[in-house]
């Protein structure tokens, strides 16, 4: 694809301007009267960017230890760049020291160094041909359903709600098979089958741990 012929880290800059804009926007839509505040207040939607980019950048490099470095390098780009200008520009609005705003960002970067190269393995991953590569495609789902379920269990559980989270994370999983489909086969049986059993995997956890 013409993209790869970009050198690394211009499109680890892209990477960058990209996470710094949806920072930017989540935090201003967080100041917004809901459904658009629960989009800017959660999670699965941002992180899901972040996980698509690190696949689509990863996607031409054959060597499988190259592309899991650069989908680790690449989300993690977005990641700490999301975060910090999701904060950043929340201080400012909030007119708070940097020292208090600092110390609501510091645990979500930490919580970013061990994130990252998960998700960065994973998204290289979604290249594998297989039920492995498959079920890379559907992971997602795995942080998806039980951010669903919590709007639900705080009372803001309106279709609007879940769909401003919900349709974002299916949109980019779509494009994510519809990516694989050009360069390999994709089964849908597996899909399907491994998307059951992560969401019954979810339920499962959020009955056992309140999560």
């Amino acid at each position: 694809m013409n993209y790869y012929r970009t050198s690394l880290p211009t499109l680890l800059f892209i990477v960058f301007l990209i996470g710094a804009c949806l920072g930017v926007f989540a935090q201003l839509i967080w100041q917004l009267p809901d459904p658009l505040m629960t989009l800017g207040g959660s999670t699965a939607p941002w992180v899901m960017v972040g996980y698509f980019l690190a696949a689509f950048i990863s996607k031409e490099e054959k060597k499988p230890r190259k592309a899991i470095v650069i989908g680790i390098i690449s989300i993690y780009v977005y990641l700490i760049t999301w975060l910090f200008f999701y904060y950043f520009l929340f201080i400012l609005q909030k007119n708070l020291p940097i020292e208090a705003g600092w110390r609501q960002t510091v645990p979500w970067l930490i919580a970013a160094l061990p994130i990252s190269p998960v998700l960065g393995v994973i998204a290289a991953m979604t290249h594998k041909p297989g039920i492995f590569g498959d079920t890379c495609l559907v992971a997602p789902i795995a942080w998806l359903l039980p951010e669903a379920l919590k709007i639900e269990r705080i009372g803001q559980g309106g279709w609007l709600e879940h769909s401003v989270v919900v349709i974002p994370v299916i949109v980019l999983v779509t494009l994510m098979i519809r990516m694989e489909k050009s360069g390999r086969r994709v089964y849908a049986i597996t899909l399907l089958v491994v998307a059951i059993m992560l969401a019954l995997l979810g339920v499962a956890c959020i009955q056992s741990f309140g999560v």
